[in-house]
């Protein structure tokens, strides 16, 4: 259940920095899928934005600076070589 979308963006970064840094790794391609049961929480996943107070919740300024672009007053969004790499799939897991 990825919800809004913050934890396979999260793994998608980690993994790109992996590869970043790892000789052997480059040009690796990163496919997360992620899944939940509710059509409006994916619609929101997929855009990728959220408000800077929710981005300060664990997220660090480097990251930020990194992996998002500002995209209105207090509201940022994953870079799109970030969003690329997640499918978003509506999925009932039982």
């Amino acid at each position: 259940a990825c919800a809004t979308g913050q934890e396979p963006y999260s793994i998608s970064m980690v993994a790109q920095e992996f590869v970043d840094a790892t000789p052997s790794a480059r040009g690796a391609k990163i496919s997360i899928v992620a899944t939940d049961i509710s059509s409006t929480a994916l619609a929101l996943a997929k855009k990728g934005e959220y408000e800077l107070f929710a981005l300060g919740r664990g997220l660090s300024k480097r990251r930020q600076d990194k992996f998002f672009s500002q995209v209105g007053e207090g509201t940022w969004q994953v870079n799109q070589n970030i969003r690329a790499c997640v499918l978003f799939k509506g999925i009932n897991l039982l």
